[in-house]
């Protein structure tokens, strides 16, 4: 009895061990594979930055506003933001450049140069 109470528990520990593993592996995948593709998504279709990296940004230019503080400030925080899209930007064409997630060649030189037309749009803006 005492040994089949204790094999119970090991295989009931073993599967919670497993289901939070398989949970984790989703969360990371989902967080740092699908957000990255996500991003790319975005960017390519309409060639504006992501929603995600500039809602920092944009609440904090926000906030100011309201407080109607100086647009030295609000002006300092875009210059900062702009140098962050592009250099998320530049970590995405690495990302392409070394992903085995990209279809093929032809897709993965595609997709660099619509991310170099917008690079260029943006390094403008900075």
């Amino acid at each position: 009895m005492n040994l089949l109470l204790i094999l119970l528990v090991f295989a009931l520990f073993l599967l919670l061990t497993m289901v939070f593993g398989i949970w984790f592996m989703n969360f990371i995948v989902r967080k740092y594979i699908i957000e990255k593709h996500n991003c790319l998504d975005q960017i390519i279709h309409t060639g504006k930055v992501p929603n995600k990296w500039s809602n920092k940004f944009d609440s904090k230019m926000k906030k100011l506003r309201t407080k109607q503080a100086d647009e030295e400030k609000i002006l300092a925080i875009q210059q900062k933001a702009n140098k962050q899209y592009v250099k998320k930007l530049k970590k995405l064409e690495e990302y392409v450049e070394k992903s085995r997630l990209i279809e093929n060649e032809r897709t993965r030189k595609t997709i660099l140069s619509d991310l170099q037309n917008v690079y260029s749009q943006w390094d403008v803006k900075v």
